[in-house]
């Protein structure tokens, strides 16, 4: 091989290198998680595989007010969830309660969530649970001018997953008050 051909090869090997760089290239061979939110629901409610969180007029338990959020993953690559942002709003999406100041309420968590064994054409399902409803939210369903009495919590999850990808899913649940 002449030195003409070699530092042409060299030269076509360096400009793809800068390409893949460049434009953020991962390795075909590590794909993405396959990760979808499955169903959402109120953990203890009678509604339950409901996407509404019922609130009564008395004092609330605010433990018993849990949302869970069932996640389904159908390929090998686990996912890590690191934080939750809930971000809550009226019915024309106008921002309530005090956390209308900091973009929401912001979570910071750590849930591994392991792929399912042998590619299980079912895929496996995790679940977290979160505390929507606090004294901020009660104190904004209580409001006069809130009508009708629900909120939108809007949940969007962030993490990697174990290839080095993003992960952005978002679920909305409705919390609405009885009896006010």
């Amino acid at each position: 091989m002449s030195y003409n051909k070699t530092g042409r090869l060299i030269a076509f090997a360096a400009s793809m290198a800068a390409v893949v760089l460049i434009s953020g290239c991962r390795n075909p061979f590590l794909p993405s998680a396959d990760i979808s939110i499955s169903n959402i629901s109120a953990a203890e409610s009678a509604l339950l595989n409901s996407a509404e969180l019922p609130v009564y007029n008395s004092t609330p338990n605010y433990y018993s007010y849990r949302v869970r959020v069932d996640f389904l993953l159908l390929n090998k690559v686990g996912v890590n969830i690191t934080s939750v942002n809930i971000f809550y709003t009226d019915q024309y999406g106008v921002p309530v309660s005090d956390y209308k100041k900091s973009g929401g309420k912001n979570l910071k968590l750590r849930q591994h969530m392991t792929p399912p064994a042998n590619n299980d054409p079912n895929g496996r399902t995790e679940s977290i649970e979160l505390l929507v409803l606090d004294p901020q939210i009660y104190t904004a369903i209580l409001e006069p001018t809130l009508t009708p009495k629900y909120i939108l919590a809007t949940m969007t999850f962030r993490g990697e997953d174990e290839n080095g990808y993003d992960i952005k899913l978002t679920a909305q649940i409705t919390i609405k008050g009885y009896g006010f």
